[in-house]
């Protein structure tokens, strides 16, 4: 027996869902264009799919129903501006393709791994259930045709109370590719989403190194990263802690570059990632754009903006996600967004 079993698919089904979701996922790096340059396309992939998760946020906290059909319509716009752009930068299509390919050995790898998951023995797997409902926004997402907040799976009709949802957004896009949505194609989306964020520390290491040397310090670092602090990655992957952890190292690479103009970006995702990194994306993103201020020649912070528009327009639309997040739902028996303890309480049955 194999996890195909519990997916109900068969193997060629599984591998075309898998690329279908791994395509749309790079497609967004034609979004990410708009408001930033270079040579990392997994980086830009990974901000056009942020700044996409935050109109579905919104319709999430106040619109369910319309949650799905904003990600329908981001998709075929990034598809089509992607065959745009491929047409274009035909010539440098050795380039494209070099960029995505770490995510894409990387997401193959978590593949084997799940297909690995189950038990010979017995043909089951350790199911987790904390997991569950870290899957439940991404799942009702697509199952939502009310005009209210989003609602709870395991305990329906109730409503999420004040939660962060970007991740439930950010991993919705790519299940799209999924015709048959359950927990089990959820992780296979999840560690898609985690390879993203891979690919994109990988790009910001490989600007600063040669490639070869890229490739060796990254292989090393996730080594490292995975023996000192096994436990920490190991929960970190199966919550919705990843995302922040792995944003923060992001954020510190690109400062070491003193791409204030990225680094402003990537602070706010950070920020709207999960309530516990608010705080610390709101500080990084301060600092970002008091040096990008401070390295530009204008004096007055109208002709700044005016300057700086796409970054801004960028940075509007991130942190009224944030402003969204932290403002709406009710917080059960009286409790912060930012306390350490609120994911214990995640759904208000008041």
């Amino acid at each position: 027996m194999s996890i195909l079993h519990f997916m109900e698919m068969s193997i060629i089904e599984c591998i075309f869902e898998c690329l279908g979701a791994f395509f749309i996922c790079i497609s967004f790096c034609s979004i990410g264009r708009i408001f930033i340059s270079g040579k990392n396309l997994a980086l830009q992939a990974l901000i056009g799919m942020s700044v996409i998760s935050i109109p579905v946020i919104v319709c999430m906290s106040f619109c369910a129903v319309l949650a799905k059909y904003i990600i329908y319509i981001a998709i075929c716009i990034s598809v089509l501006l992607s065959i745009y752009m491929l047409i274009r930068n035909w010539n440098n299509k050795k380039e494209i393709i070099k960029s995505f390919l770490p995510v894409f050995l990387m997401f193959l790898y978590f593949s084997i791994r799940l297909f690995m998951w189950i038990t010979p023995e017995t043909g089951t797997f350790d199911f987790n259930c904390h997991e569950t409902y870290f899957a439940a926004p991404s799942l009702e997402i697509f199952k939502a045709d009310y005009f209210s907040r989003l609602r709870i799976i395991d305990v329906y009709p109730y409503e999420w109370s004040g939660y962060h949802f970007f991740n439930g957004a950010f991993t919705a896009i790519p299940f799209v590719a999924f015709v048959k949505k359950n927990y089990i194609t959820f992780l296979f989306v999840k560690f898609l989403t985690i390879s993203v964020l891979l690919g994109s520390i990988f790009g910001c290491v490989k600007e600063k190194y040669a490639y070869k040397k890229a490739v060796f310090y990254f292989i090393i670092g996730c080594i490292s990263a995975f023996v000192l602090s096994y436990n920490l990655v190991t929960w970190s992957s199966f919550t919705n802690n990843y995302s922040s952890l792995l944003l923060m190292y992001i954020v510190w690479l690109v400062m070491q570059e003193e791409d204030w103009r990225i680094s402003c970006i990537i602070s706010l995702i950070l920020a709207v990632s999960t309530s516990r990194a608010t705080l610390t994306g709101g500080l990084f993103f301060l600092y970002s754009l008091y040096m990008l201020f401070s390295n530009t020649k204008e004096k007055s912070i109208i002709s700044f903006i005016v300057k700086e528009k796409i970054c801004a327009i960028c940075c509007m639309i991130l942190g009224l996600g944030s402003v969204v997040m932290l403002l709406s739902g009710k917080q059960p028996y009286g409790q912060s967004v930012f306390s350490l303890d609120c994911m214990g309480n995640m759904f208000n049955m008041s």
